[in-house]
């Protein structure tokens, strides 16, 4: 799934699904930068100011990050981080 943000800026989501916060401001998701490449090491979660269409890295890590979805207050977002035995995180 692609994710274009700015006309010729185009973000590859892969198989994340989209979390749209519960005020409906940002959207955050699972970037891909090269999917056909193989490296899905490199996916991490990445927001999306719906009326800006700003978009920056959640936490500025760019590697194992998935799943991204906002809590029904909004101020938390979980996400899949891999490690040797998987985790789930919360970031604010």
């Amino acid at each position: 799934m692609a994710v274009s943000v700015k006309g010729d800026r185009t973000f590859e989501a892969g198989q994340s699904h989209l979390s749209w916060s519960p005020d409906g401001q940002q959207i955050a998701f699972a970037r891909v930068p090269a999917p056909e490449s193989g490296k899905l090491d490199l996916v991490s979660v990445w927001i999306v100011d719906v009326a800006t269409k700003q978009v920056h890295s959640l936490n500025g890590v760019q590697s194992f990050q998935n799943n991204p979805s906002y809590s029904p207050d909004g101020r938390w977002i979980s996400y899949w981080y891999q490690t040797c035995c998987g985790s789930v995180i919360l970031s604010p």
